[in-house]
C-alpha cells in the first residue's frame, strides 16, 4: 500500500498540533494520530477495494470493543465519501466498493479485565493492539503515528522508522510513563509503569533467571529480543486481581499489586513463570489452531515445577494448586473433551480449561516418570515439541502434532483418550498411589512412607522428605 493522504499532516498543522512525528515505513498504509489528552486516536487507512467493513466486537471475554469506533467515513479511488449503512454491531455495508476509510477510536480502558487484550490509553501510557484497531479483513499495516510531544515508541520495535500494526501482532507500547530497563545482553527489556513493591532490577533479576531455566529446559531459545511490561490497575482493584497476553517476543502483564512486598515478589514470579513460557510455546512454533488446553495447561504445570526448584513456592504449595485443579477437572469434566471445551474458551470459562490442562500435565508428568523410573518427564515432551515444530518448520494443526507426539508414548494413551481428545474421564487413583501420592476429598497429600520408587518420582518435584 503506497497511498498518501497529504491532508493528514496538513490538518495537524492548521490545528496547530505539538506533535512529534513519526514517519514509519516507506510505504505507508495507515496514519494514527494519538490525542493523550482524550485517550483517542484518528486513523486514515488505504484498503483493497471493498463493500463491508466490520470491527471487532468481543475478545477474551472483553465486550463493547466495536463501540468504541465513531466518525467512520469511507471514500472511493476518486477520494469521493461513500455512503454507509449499519447492518448491526460494528458491522457496515458501503453502497459501492471503497479505498480509504477514517475513523476514531475511544481508547480509554474498558474493564481491567481488557488491559492486557485490547488497546488503551491512560494518562501518559498506552498500548495499541492491532485486533481492535483494524478492521476485520485487514491483517497488516505499516503506520505513520503522531504522537504527542514527548512521547515515545517503546518495547521491540525493530526499527524506528517503520512500526508494524496486525491483527495477530505485537503491541505497540506508547507514551512517556514508561520506564525501561534492559538486560546487559540486551535480550530482555522490562517496562513499568505505575508504582509497585516490588524494585525493577529484582523484577529484571527474576526475569532473567527464569528464562534461562526454560532455555535450558527447551534447549535453545527463539531469536530476537524480548519486551515484558507491567502496568498497574487502577488504585481501587483489589489485591491479586491480574491478566495477562503473551503476543510473539511481547509479555503485557496487568496487575493490581499485592498488599505487601513479600507476596509482591511472588506474584510477580508467577506471572513471569507462566508467561515467558509462552515464548516458546505457543509463540515459538509453527503450529496453528485451538490446542491451548496443552500450551496453558503446560504452561502452569512446567511454572509450579521451576517455581519449587527456584525455591519461590514450597513443594507443598504445588500440591495445593495440583489439588484444585484436580478438583476443577472432575467438576468440570462432563462428557466433553479437552480439545472440544477448548474450541469455546472465552464462552465456556478459560479456568476451567487451565485447571484440566493443568491435571492432565500432572498425570502425563506422572506416567512417564514411572514408565521410564524418573528419567523421562513433561521437559521432554515440550522440548521436542519446540525442537520439531519450530518456527522454521512446515505449519501443522496443534492439536494433530501434540497428539501425535503423546499417543506414540503408551504409557500416555489412558491420559489423552480419556481427557484429551476422550470424554470417558481419567481415573487417576491407581497412577497417584503408583507415584507416592495419596488423594483425598479437597486435598493431595505424599504417602507417609514412600518406597524407593516413589520417592525417586516425588523428588523429582521438588520433594526433599525422608
Amino acid at each position: 500500500m503506497s497511498k498518501t493522504a497529504p491532508s493528514f499532516y496538513q490538518t495537524l498543522a492548521a490545528l496547530g498540533a505539538v506533535l512529534q512525528i513519526f514517519t514509519l515505513g516507506m510505504g505507508q498504509g495507515a496514519r494514527i494520530e494519538i490525542d493523550g489528552s482524550t485517550a483517542r486516536v484518528s486513523i486514515d487507512l488505504d484498503a483493497a477495494e471493498r463493500v463491508n467493513v466490520s470491527f471487532l466486537s468481543s475478545y477474551a471475554g472483553v465486550d463493547g470493543i466495536s463501540e468504541r469506533v465513531t466518525e467512520l467515513k469511507v471514500f472511493d479511488t476518486e477520494q469521493r465519501e461513500v455512503n454507509l449503512k449499519r447492518l448491526g454491531l460494528g458491522e457496515y455495508l458501503a453502497e459501492r466498493p471503497y479505498a480509504r476509510l477514517s475513523y476514531s477510536v475511544n481508547l480509554e480502558p474498558l474493564s481491567n479485565a481488557g488491559r492486557a487484550h485490547v488497546s488503551w490509553i491512560d494518562g501518559d501510557v498506552g498500548v495499541l493492539v492491532g485486533r481492535d484497531l483494524l478492521p476485520i479483513g485487514v491483517r497488516e499495516v505499516v503506520a505513520a503515528l503522531a504522537l504527542p510531544s514527548g512521547w515515545e515508541l517503546r518495547g521491540t520495535v525493530p526499527d524506528a522508522r517503520a512500526v508494524k500494526l496486525g491483527r495477530a501482532g505485537e503491541p505497540v507500547y506508547i507514551g512517556r510513563g514508561w520506564r525501561v530497563r534492559e538486560d546487559a545482553g540486551g535480550k530482555l527489556t522490562l517496562m513499568f509503569s505505575g508504582e509497585w513493591r516490588f524494585t525493577d532490577e529484582d523484577a529484571m533479576e527474576r526475569a532473567r533467571e527464569i528464562f534461562a531455566e526454560y532455555e535450558r529446559m527447551f534447549g535453545a531459545a527463539p531469536s530476537g529480543a524480548f519486551s515484558i511490561a507491567f502496568t498497574r490497575l487502577p488504585q481501587q482493584t483489589e489485591f491479586g486481581v491480574w491478566n495477562a497476553e503473551t503476543r510473539g517476543r511481547n509479555v503485557l502483564v496487568a496487575s493490581s499489586d499485592m498488599p505487601f512486598g513479600t507476596p509482591s515478589v511472588q506474584r510477580m514470579h508467577e506471572q513471569l513463570r507462566h508467561e515467558i513460557f509462552h515464548f516458546w510455546i505457543p509463540n515459538g512454533v509453527n503450529l496453528s489452531g485451538n490446542y491451548d488446553w496443552f500450551y496453558e495447561g503446560f504452561a502452569l504445570y512446567q511454572s509450579l515445577k521451576i517455581g519449587v526448584k527456584l525455591k519461590r513456592i514450597r513443594f507443598e504449595d504445588m500440591l495445593i494448586t495440583l489439588s484444585q485443579a484436580m478438583r476443577m477437572a472432575d467438576a468440570v469434566g462432563d462428557g466433553t473433551s479437552l480439545i472440544d471445551a477448548t474450541r469455546n474458551r472465552w464462552t465456556t470459562g478459560q479456568n476451567a480449561i487451565y485447571a484440566r490442562g493443568l491435571a492432565a500435565a500432572f498425570y502425563i508428568d506422572l506416567s512417564m516418570m514411572n514408565e521410564s523410573r524418573g528419567r523421562r518427564m513433561t521437559d521432554d515432551i515440550v522440548r521436542e515439541i519446540y525442537a520439531k515444530y519450530s518456527e522454521s518448520a512446515e505449519r501443522r494443526d496443534g492439536n494433530e502434532a501434540v497428539l501425535e507426539i503423546l499417543t506414540a508414548r503408551p504409557e500416555l494413551r489412558p491420559v489423552v483418550n480419556g481427557m484429551v481428545n476422550g470424554t470417558s474421564g481419567f481415573d487417576a487413583g491407581g497412577l497417584l498411589t503408583k507415584s507416592g501420592f495419596v488423594r483425598s476429598p479437597g486435598k493431595l497429600e505424599t504417602t507417609e512412607k514412600p518406597n524407593g520408587r516413589q520417592r525417586e518420582i516425588l523428588r523429582k518435584l521438588g520433594y526433599n522428605g525422608r
